[in-house]
């Protein structure tokens, strides 16, 4: 512990005489970003265009946007980005440290498979030759980590000024389950678009038009409950014969290159199985803003019927509530937080009928829906990004001007 500690105060500014900075630094940060990025199309690369886009507005100064890809050329431009580097090839981190260098700090967003091959281990060696504070984005915490992956995980905590999670049960996991100093580690939870999405009148908060419309979106693959789902609305069909469901989003892009199309096949054939076939629609495109917006605002509840018991953060599940949307989703970790504040009701795994009975009792109580979308309101605002853009600040000044205590 006290060589990682060493490491991290060697990562602290000073001046000619050896003095750290003593004052607050400002606003005025030279920041790096780097993760995955648009056109890369994966809720990584959404929240980094989206962080680096905030803090740009909050600093008045663009940050230095690494943008990693595999499989891919390095010379591509990108809006928005400063460079595109390819983890698959050798050398990429000298290359990253050598571009990050002379910054202020830098945050990486870490998920595991996109730092090049081994779980991603490259990551500890750009972080450990980085000779500025960096902050970690843990996107994936789970109690059944490989024993590789756990080793990285504990390496990124220790060597990281900060690590940020994005939920508490992340956090609490963390500091529990793995061998880190939580004083290090941050709840900053994910972003979401400041601007309105307005409802047309007669839905969401007020009720139904008689044709309740179910909406889910995201990149679609196994893990995430649309088999169950449709079980659920021939369920819900008895006491809604016209009740939909939308399912947007394409097919992962991983589990495309490796399985192909067959799980979105196995659903479309279930339906078919299921005479559900005028009741649900498949919108397999990568949507735009605009047309995702529109969606939800026709959308009467979002259901996430996600098998997953352990999912800490879901950015499609922080949308949902910035629309204020009533949402119905299995009790995974961040959707039993939300809860607990009145913005999300949640059912047991695996569960048609309990997934079914929630959506009835939404969709036939308008008051409990009015009381949903306030408290969705109130969440929503602690997440706004030009405020999660001020956190992150926040953590950078705090790194430049403490100096850690051995």
């Amino acid at each position: 512990m006290k060589e990682q500690t060493a490491r991290r105060e060697a990562r602290l500014p000073t001046d000619l005489l050896g003095r750290r900075p003593s004052r607050h630094p400002g606003p005025t940060h030279r920041l790096g970003v780097v993760g995955t990025f648009p056109p890369t199309r994966c809720g990584i690369a959404s929240f980094t265009a989206a962080l680096a886009t905030s803090l740009a507005g909050v600093t008045g100064r663009p940050p230095m946007v690494l943008r990693l890809v595999e499989g891919e050329s390095e010379d591509v431009v990108v809006p928005g980005a400063t460079r595109t580097l390819a983890v698959d090839r050798a050398g990429w981190t000298d290359r990253a440290v050598q571009l990050l260098e002379g910054l202020d700090a830098v945050v990486i967003q870490h998920e595991f498979g996109i730092f090049g091959p081994d779980s991603g281990r490259a990551v500890t060696d750009l972080i450990r030759d980085l000779r500025v504070p960096v902050i970690t984005t843990l996107h994936t915490v789970t109690p059944h980590l490989s024993p590789d992956e756990r080793e990285i995980l504990e390496v990124i905590a220790a060597e990281s000024a900060f690590t940020v999670l994005l939920s508490e049960s992340a956090r609490n996991l963390l500091s529990a389950d793995f061998d880190v100093d939580p004083r290090w580690a941050e709840v900053i939870p994910h972003g979401t678009d400041s601007s309105p999405i307005e409802h047309p009148a007669g839905r969401t908060a007020e009720g139904t038009s008689g044709s309740p419309l179910l909406l889910t979106w995201g990149l679609i693959g196994p893990g995430k409950g649309l088999d169950w789902g449709l079980d659920s609305l021939r369920i819900l069909r008895r006491s809604h014969p016209r009740a939909r469901w939308t399912v947007a989003g394409q097919t992962h892009p991983k589990v495309l290159a490796h399985e192909g199309e067959r799980y979105r096949q196995s659903l479309l054939a279930k339906a078919r199985h299921l005479q559900l076939g005028d009741s649900v629609t498949f919108i397999d495109r990568y949507l735009s803003k605009h047309h995702l917006h529109s969606l939800v605002k026709s959308a009467d509840v979002v259901v996430l019927p996600y098998d997953s018991t352990e999912q800490t953060s879901s950015g499609v599940l922080v949308e949902a509530v910035r629309a204020g949307v009533p949402v119905v989703a299995t009790r995974f970790p961040q959707a039993v937080e939300l809860e607990r504040k009145g913005a999300v009701i949640t059912v047991p795994h695996r569960e048609p009928a309990a997934l079914a009975a929630a959506v009835d009792g939404l969709v036939s109580d308008p008051v409990r829906r009015k009381e949903m979308v306030a408290a969705q309101c109130e969440v929503a605002g602690e997440a706004d990004w030009c405020h999660v853009a001020r956190r992150y600040l926040h953590l950078v000044d705090r790194a430049l001007t403490s100096r850690v205590a051995l």
